[in-house]
């Protein structure tokens, strides 16, 4: 079998340096849902810069960051979640309140149920 990530020979769906890298990455998730929130307003041009195009005025927000903010982050990672439970026997998701609760309290299931699901992270 190969590593989905590197495609180098392993025993499971990803290599070890794969699913260490990923867990390392999961833990800056919250973070990073926060630091959008200053991202959310679209920036301001100068005053003299001329901007073409259409004469309706522009979305008060970008829209990019606004999709990830309203589940566009903690839907995948859940649903990713859900599966492990399913496959592991564990209980359902509980209700996690606002977004970024979800989100860090995901991380922290994923980040502590690594040894027993690395075949089907990729999957």
């Amino acid at each position: 079998m190969k590593c989905a990530l590197c495609r180098r020979h392993t025993e499971t769906s990803l290599c070890t340096n794969c699913w260490n890298y990923a867990i390392e990455k999961l833990q800056v998730f919250p973070k990073k849902y926060e630091e959008l929130e200053d991202e959310l307003l679209p920036s301001r041009g100068r005053p003299s810069e001329r901007v073409g195009g259409s004469k309706e005025p522009p979305l008060p927000v970008r829209l990019e960051v606004l999709y990830l903010r309203s589940n566009g982050i903690s839907k995948p990672l859940m649903n990713h979640e859900a599966k492990i439970r399913i496959e592991q026997r564990h209980t359902r998701i509980t209700f996690r309140g606002q977004e970024l609760n979800r989100i860090t309290v995901t991380c922290q299931y994923l980040r502590h149920k690594r040894n027993g699901f690395m075949i089907t992270m990729a999957m």
